[in-house]
């Protein structure tokens, strides 16, 4: 489809690209200067047509040593060039124009999964306040023994009831078999924090040597000795 616009665009360029007039040459042009044919009446015949001359540079030195004027030699060579840049212009134009037409008017959208509406996640009891399933009710068993002790008299589980929570209330669910976590060691002792001591800063002291050759003596700072 493409490539058919293309080809037409390219047939309605070649339709209006101005066609060399056959009656108005390079020849006709020298004849009518060396006739004594006036200036305006070559430069009209020019306009009307509409002709291209090709024109090589050592073509312009025999025009002009055959008496052509130089206002006829300009009117040559600007002959036709606008009306061919304006057709070149038109054909791209419609070429866009038949391209932008055979294209979507809206991009394709390819949608892969599924939905909102199905969460990507697993199930959970969480969920249920938010997706409308009412919270799970009844007995739950207590998967360990209940018993007095090591001497005691082991019975086996036995379904525990459990309230339901009331949605709306802004109550947390809480598991049965939830139970805070006790070292058998003890909490153990505090850590001990020690203050960090820094070391003290070393004494100054003002050291003045005497060269041979010098009156004043040099003096600096340096660390006291005995430190």
């Amino acid at each position: 489809m493409v490539h058919r616009l293309a080809v037409l665009a390219i047939v309605l360029a070649a339709a209006l690209v101005p066609v060399r007039a056959s009656a108005l040459t390079l020849d006709d042009i020298v004849s009518l200067s060396r006739a004594g044919v006036t200036d305006a009446v070559i430069l009209a015949l020019i306009d009307r047509d509409k002709p291209i001359f090709t024109i090589e540079p050592d073509q312009l030195v025999a025009l002009k040593s055959q008496g052509v004027s130089e206002a006829v030699i300009l009117a040559m060579l600007k002959s036709g060039r606008v009306e061919g840049e304006r057709a070149a212009q038109a054909a791209a134009d419609l070429n866009a124009g038949f391209i932008m037409s055979s294209l979507s008017p809206a991009p394709d959208v390819v949608v892969v999964g599924h939905g909102p509406d199905v969460p990507n996640g697993g199930y959970s009891n969480y969920s249920n306040a938010v997706y409308g399933v009412p919270p799970v009710a009844g007995l739950i068993a207590v998967p360990y023994a209940v018993g007095g002790g090591f001497g005691g008299r082991r019975r086996h589980a036995a379904p525990v009831a459990v309230a339901p929570p009331i949605a709306g209330e802004g109550r947390t669910f809480l598991s049965p078999f939830a139970a805070p976590y006790i070292s058998p060691f003890g909490a153990g002792a505090a850590p001990v924090v020690r203050p960090v001591q820094k070391p003290p800063a070393p004494a100054l002291c003002i050291a003045q040597v005497r060269g041979a050759n010098s009156l004043q003596p040099l003096s600096f700072v340096t660390q006291c000795p005995g430190q």
